[in-house]
């Protein structure tokens, strides 16, 4: 489920780049994706699960809030999934 902030700032973007540029401002991910800060709850603790692994190490992981359970990112092969 997205949340109501998502929502409304969906709305008044004319983009995906605002919208990412917006996030970024807001101190919601980094520069390069990473979830700094719970789109549900504003927590800042976060747990990572992983979701795939090979022998070199974890390829996919879920980021997910410590607080409420959301799911704010899923990195995989160097890449954030927002």
């Amino acid at each position: 489920m997205l949340s109501n902030r998502f929502n409304q700032n969906l709305e008044n973007m004319q983009n995906f780049e605002d919208y990412i540029k917006e996030e970024i401002k807001d101190g919601y991910i980094s520069s390069n994706g990473t979830p700094l800060k719970c789109k549900k709850c504003d927590s800042k603790e976060f747990k990572d699960i992983n979701k795939d692994q090979c022998e070199y190490g974890v390829t996919e992981f879920e980021r997910i809030c410590s607080d409420c359970g959301q799911v704010n990112g899923y990195w995989s092969y160097g890449n954030w999934q927002l």
